[in-house]
């Protein structure tokens, strides 16, 4: 066998040998879900953040939830995870959200309205009213 026709062999064993390994290669390299909680409230922000960019909805009400447990009296992260859980479909936490946001700041429209729906869902009718009619107040957000 000819020097040429050993590297030959050799090349085409390697080749297919990493193809035979590339399956394996790639799903041990697969990104884990990072636990927001080991992450600096730093971190969980521009993770947030990049997931709101991103449009990743469930991943950054995550992160922004976990930033705001590190700065609870921060009212631009609690607007931010209330908002990202709303837009994740969170009805709960969004409800939670809103009361908190309220509190922050009381003519908060989209607050308001997801208040103003839970009264309804939940037959409040008065509390409803209230705040269906004071979400509507001001510009359409």
């Amino acid at each position: 066998m000819s020097v040429s026709n050993l590297i030959k062999s050799v090349a085409v064993a390697a080749i297919a040998f990493g193809i035979l390994m590339l399956p394996g290669m790639l799903a041990a390299q697969a990104p884990t879900k990072p636990d927001p909680a080991r992450i600096s409230p730093s971190g969980n922000y521009l993770a947030a953040r990049h997931a709101s960019q991103q449009r990743d909805a469930a991943a950054a009400s995550t992160y922004y939830r976990a930033a705001l447990r590190a700065d609870p009296k921060n009212p631009e992260l609690l607007d931010r995870a209330f908002i990202a859980s709303l837009a994740e479909g969170d009805n709960e936490e969004a409800v939670r959200l809103a009361d908190r946001v309220l509190q922050v700041s009381k003519n908060d429209r989209t607050a308001r309205l997801v208040l103003g729906v839970r009264g309804i869902k939940t037959k409040q009718w008065q509390n409803a009213r209230l705040n269906l009619a004071q979400s509507v107040r001001g510009p359409v957000t």
